[in-house]
């Protein structure tokens, strides 16, 4: 599970303010303090980008004080983190293969919108 206290406590030991971490991060203030609120619906893309900032693995959020010894392939070894970011992953794409099926039906209805405007302006013309 998600450590967000360690989120949390590495920033402020680094004296780093929610807003310029939410920054940093390009994501909105309300965003980063769930984030450290229920850590759960953090981005895989954006827990590298805070592991990196605070110059950490990115396993260590997933630990108990204090953080295991690590290396740069720990992401790698530690297949509860790789279970992580695959699911995390297979989630956003489903995520995203929703939103584009959402996008193909809204064009099918806003062409067939197009080709009934289409025919109604045609009545018109005719009769006026």
């Amino acid at each position: 599970m998600f450590n967000s206290l360690r989120l949390k406590d590495l920033r402020i030991e680094k004296k780093i303010t929610q807003q310029q971490l939410a920054d940093k991060l390009k994501v909105g203030l309300r965003t980063y303090n769930k984030y450290e609120k229920q850590g759960d619906k953090i981005q895989v893309k954006n827990l590298v980008k805070i592991a990196d900032i605070f110059k950490v693995s990115p396993g260590s959020f997933f630990y108990e004080y204090p953080e295991p010894e690590t290396n740069e392939n720990s992401l790698n070894e530690d297949p509860e983190i790789k279970d992580y970011i695959i699911s995390n992953l297979e989630k956003q794409i489903q995520s995203l293969k929703e939103k584009v099926e959402d996008l193909i039906e809204d064009k099918k209805f806003l062409k067939q919108l197009t080709k009934d405007y289409i025919v109604e302006l045609k009545k018109k013309n005719k009769a006026g």
